[in-house]
């Protein structure tokens, strides 16, 4: 099961919005932008651009991002909309590598909540990590 509607952000309007006038924390892989919102809810977009390679490759990042949203929503803090840019070094990384990027740009942006425990790949809350066909890597 992926992110809600509720939870993703799906205009580009709305992308625009908080790239532009939002504040941002980055590394290497990632890039977070965030912007405060009034009514108490969250949203999170994932991009990946173009230049980064072939539809297939940006699609099987996006995916991987969507997926580690999903699994942190529950640790980011309520009021904010986020997007999520994949940058040249997060090609390539790892689930785990970009999970734990992910998690250090929240917390660096005082976006993630302690009091959740930690993600379900940690061993807490939830079902252990599975690698279905999503997850899988493939060659050509």
């Amino acid at each position: 099961m992926g992110l809600s509607r509720k939870d993703r952000l799906r205009k580009n309007e709305d992308f625009e919005r908080v790239i532009t006038g939002g504040k941002s924390v980055a590394d290497p892989r990632l890039v977070v932008y965030y912007e405060r919102r009034d009514d108490g809810g969250r949203a999170v977009g994932v991009s990946v651009g173009r230049r980064l390679g072939d539809a297939v490759l940006r699609n099987h990042y996006k995916r991987k991002l969507r997926e580690i949203l999903r699994r942190a929503l529950p640790h980011i803090r309520p009021g904010y909309n986020l997007v999520v840019l994949v940058r040249r070094g997060g090609i390539g990384a790892e689930f785990s590598e970009l999970e734990a990027s992910l998690v250090r740009l929240l917390k660096r942006a005082n976006l993630w909540r302690e009091d959740e425990g930690v993600l379900p790949s940690g061993g807490e809350e939830g079902a252990p990590e599975t690698r279905g066909a999503e997850g899988e890597e493939s060659e050509g």
